[in-house]
């Protein structure tokens, strides 16, 4: 017997025992092309997709987990100058260290304003000063 995609998120999460909002969560991720997993979580974070994120939220994803390359939501979001998503991820915990130099010197090099105020605002940057000139210039 043959199940689309969004059927069988509702059969594992019925066999998982989860809740009502879960299980909505999950659905709304499948029609939306989302599967339940980290790297996923991570995708919807580079397309600023933050209705996805909040339904990853419900669905119950841990906002500061690791995809496979080891990066968590909120460095790709970062990363892909996605400012939105980002101050989301951060208001929902989804920094759960120091935001590090790699982070900084991609987001200073997505030529994002907001990215870079971001940074700023609501972390500490790392003490390398030649990461900090061309956030200036």
């Amino acid at each position: 017997m043959k199940f689309g995609h969004g059927l069988w998120v509702l059969v594992l999460c019925f066999g998982a025992g989860c809740g009502d909002r879960s299980g909505a969560a999950l659905e709304k991720l499948a029609e939306r092309g989302y599967s339940l997993s980290m790297d996923e979580f991570g995708r919807a974070a580079v397309e600023g997709d933050v209705i996805a994120l909040e339904w990853f939220l419900e669905a119950g994803v841990r906002p500061g987990g690791r995809d496979s390359l080891g990066l968590r939501a909120i460095d790709r979001s970062l990363l892909a100058g996605q400012d939105d998503a980002a101050a989301w991820l951060w208001d929902h915990g989804g920094v759960e260290e120091p935001v590090g130099a790699a982070v900084w010197r991609a987001g200073i090099s997505s030529g994002s304003a907001a990215t870079v105020r971001l940074l700023t605002e609501r972390s500490t940057p790392p003490g390398d000063e030649d990461l900090l000139l061309p956030a200036v210039q």
